[in-house]
């Protein structure tokens, strides 16, 4: 495909391949890293000779990981003498650039679906060796979201870059060609989307500065007011030089200052020199001498001794505060004030008056700058120990702002320790509502801790990894507060431990009679994978997240109880076996599907009669009752759950007086209700029934009954509700019921009618 292109100073010469032994200086000429997919690279040969592209690859790096993929140019390819090579996307909005003009066109994955932290690199390759000759990015540094161009931030993302016309050679210097401005960079910054100058490279050689001429403004050469001032006038040759940018300077600030600008202003009597530099690297500068006269003496400020009160170079009380000093050198000095400052205000703040406070565990270095300008200045370094927010116990931790990576907090409860490792000198702590990770790769913890151990004192400062919380320990708090401490993990289920990991983040829980779906007999755990674990209703990861524990190569069991730390690993929740023993198998273990129960019990009272076959049963109470009573269960499994549902009204329907038992077995499939049925007693004595007569009350060894209705059944209870007779009736109107064998006391009989249910109050003699 014809390209356009222009070579301005450089001779033209007929097309000729070059050498394929001899590589030519081929240069990324622009990089577009635009919205969506459109993404391009192009290429240009600055030389007066087409280039054949059988030996060059484009080398591909992704998120630091070093030269992974190699693009290779197709056959016959070649770039023209001071031409160019143009790849994008098939996804690239042909509004932005045709198709039909690039040289390649190329679907995902390939070399122009880069991101801004995934490096690019032109190699020259033969059977011989591989030469790198131009770079953009690093490619074994991961950036984050881009690298920045020209003192624009993550430029090599969202934007476009355009090499400098008048670069003509590679680099593999990355921060040399990315410079850190407009000026020292190789490449220019555009906006996301600039597709303008893509097809198209020109080059155009630099002008260097030639000379600088200075003359004072009406080529005056002197100052003779007191304090006066003269405008410097600076001419840069030739007119067309590419980088104008100068600096100015004077020979004795004590003499005259000057600005940027180039306005002198007179301190002292004297004959001083002002110098303006090029920028451009050329080494061109120019000089002018001016003589100052009439000049009120100024005593400039040599040298400062920074000291602290007392002597004292160090701040070790928590909050506390120093008194700085200044000495300034000579005491006859015009202007003998200065300004304090500190290096770092995270670690220690400094008011006007050089009065340091602490604020944090560091060395700070404190400057006392003198304001009559002469550049006189003096500092100490403060070693500031022993700082920090002290908070009761590892809850209150947890809510400080993780994006405090500076404030050091002080746990003044004791933390025991659940579990070590070498790596990082990673420890795991809890107390009694909640746990941290301490990473302490510093090594700044030297005590040897054991698990089990009490901690108090703990000091350090919090970030986040990850979405887990981490504790960096500043200072290693001494000898263990107590010995030998029992480490129970806190039982839960899986649904709780994923809905509320939060609340123990880095605890040991267990979580019992789970599964592993990945079981097969020989399947074995391996350092680093993540293993599912079930209860038939939720779903939890097992991690093997700590490598120097036996865990490692065992079999993975059908069933077990598994215990270990709770950690998180960007929103997954993952629990986390320390060793072999939190790993506990159950042999053939299959969840009982046993959902009966032994005992029955209302108000604490087991009612008589109680089956565990039987699942309905009818409660009389006494009249005057108005509280549903309790109603408890007794599980044959101790695994089983009970639910009991309340009966809400004790004289409404038979569904109001009902309440509910459901028993759950541990299996979470197979389940049992029972009902138990409450009424209130009636009786003859209590109350006038037009449609239900019983007599003689007090009964002998008969009971009579008669009706206005037809009667389909009679059910007589006992004072405990246990069913004692049913009498089933074919619409009779009266019965005669044989109880010579029922003891005395108190009974109850449920007539059912056509019409209505009742249930009577009787006593037997």
């Amino acid at each position: 495909m014809k390209k356009i292109y222009t070579m301005i100073m450089m001779s033209v010469l007929a097309i000729s391949l070059l050498n394929a032994q001899d590589p030519a200086p081929l240069i990324f000429s622009e990089y577009i890293e635009g919205s969506s997919n459109n993404k391009a690279l192009e290429i240009h040969n600055p030389t007066d000779a087409a280039v054949d592209l059988a030996n060059y690859q484009i080398a591909q790096s992704s998120n630091g990981g070093g030269w992974e993929y190699y693009h290779s140019f197709p056959t016959d390819a070649a770039i023209e003498a001071g031409g160019v090579w143009v790849i994008i996307t098939d996804q690239t909005d042909p509004a932005l650039y045709p198709a039909d003009d690039a040289d390649e066109v190329l679907g995902y994955p390939s070399v122009v679906h880069h991101n801004g932290d995934d490096a690019r690199g032109i190699m020259y390759v033969t059977d011989a060796d591989t030469l790198l000759i131009d770079v953009i990015g690093i490619p074994d540094e991961d950036p984050g979201s881009g690298w920045d161009v020209a003192g624009v931030s993550t430029a090599t993302k969202d934007h476009t870059l355009v090499r400098k016309n008048h670069i003509v050679t590679g680099n593999i210097d990355w921060a040399a060609s990315s410079g850190t401005d407009a000026y020292d960079s190789e490449w220019i910054v555009y906006d996301q989307n600039f597709f303008d100058s893509l097809g198209v490279h020109t080059f155009i050689p630099l002008v260097d500065v030639t000379a600088i001429n200075l003359a004072g403004e009406g080529d005056a050469t002197t100052i003779d007011t007191d304090k006066g001032t003269l405008q410097i006038n600076a001419e840069i040759l030739p007119a067309d030089a590419t980088d104008k940018r100068i600096v100015w300077s004077v020979s004795n600030i004590t003499l005259a200052s000057v600005t940027q600008e180039g306005l002198v202003t007179a301190i002292n009597d004297g004959v001083v020199t002002i110098t303006v530099r090029a920028l451009d690297g050329s080494g061109v500068s120019g000089t002018i001498d001016i003589t100052n006269s009439n000049q009120t003496p100024v005593v400039p400020v040599t040298t400062i001794t920074v000291t602290g009160e007392g002597g004292a170079t160090a701040i070790t009380e928590n909050g506390g505060i120093l008194q700085m000093l200044a000495d300034v050198v000579p005491a006859d000095a015009t202007d003998a004030t200065v300004t304090w400052s500190v290096s770092d205000t995270s670690i220690a703040k400094i008011d006007g008056n050089g009065l340091l406070s602490a604020v944090n565990i560091g060395t700070v270095t404190v400057t006392a700058t003198a304001n009559d300008g002469f550049g006189g200045i003096g500092s100490l370094d403060v070693e500031i120990t022993n700082q920090f927010i002290e908070l009761a116990d590892l809850t209150e931790l947890r809510t400080m702002d993780v994006s405090d990576k500076s404030s050091v907090y002080k746990i003044a409860g004791e933390v025991l320790i659940t579990y070590k490792q070498s790596y990082r000198n990673k420890k795991y702590v809890q107390d009694a509502a909640a746990g941290v990770e301490i990473d302490d790769n510093a090594g700044n913890i030297t005590t040897d801790y054991a698990v089990g151990d009490g901690v108090t004192g703990l000091m350090g400062t919090i970030e986040e990894y990850n979405g887990l919380l981490q504790f960096h320990p500043v200072a290693d708090p001494g000898a263990a507060s107590s010995t030998g401490n029992e480490i129970t993990p806190i039982v839960l289920t899986p649904a709780v431990l994923i809905a509320d990991h939060d609340l123990y983040e880095s605890m040991v829980v267990a979580v019992e009679s789970v599964t592993f779906p990945d079981a097969d007999g020989t399947a074995a755990f391996e350092n680093g994978n993540s293993y599912d674990i079930t209860d038939a209703i939720d779903t939890l990861v097992c991690r093997v997240s700590f490598y120097d524990t036996d865990l490692t190569g065992t079999v993975i069991p059908d069933s077990a109880h598994v215990a270990g730390i709770v950690l998180e690993y960007k929103g997954t929740v993952q629990l986390s076996p320390r060793s072999g023993a939190d790993v506990e198998e159950l042999i053939n273990y299959v969840p009982s599907d046993d959902a009966t129960i032994s005992d029955l019990m209302v108000d604490g009272v087991s009612i008589d009669g109680f089956s565990p076959a039987q699942l309905t049963y009818n409660v009389v109470l006494p009249t005057s009752t108005t509280e549903v009573p309790p109603v408890t269960a007794v599980t044959n499994n101790d695994s089983a759950v009970v639910s009991v549902t309340d009966a809400t009204n004790l004289t409404g329907t038979e569904a109001e007086r009902t309440s509910t038992v459901l028993i759950t077995a541990e299996d979470n499939l197979t389940t049992k209700t029972y009902l138990v049925i409450f009424s209130l007693a009636v009786g003859i004595d209590d109350q006038h029934m037009e449609s239900f007569e019983i007599y003689p009350v007090p009964a002998g060894n008969s009971l009579f009954v008669k009706s206005t209705e037809s009667l389909r059944e009679l059910r007589m209870f006992n004072m405990t509700g246990s069913t004692i007779m049913v009498v089933e009736l074919s619409g009779e109107k009266s019965a005669q019921l044989n109880i010579s064998n029922l003891e005395s006391g108190v009974y109850f009989l449920k007539l059912s009618g056509d019409a209505s249910t009742e249930i009577l109050r009787f006593v037997k003699k």
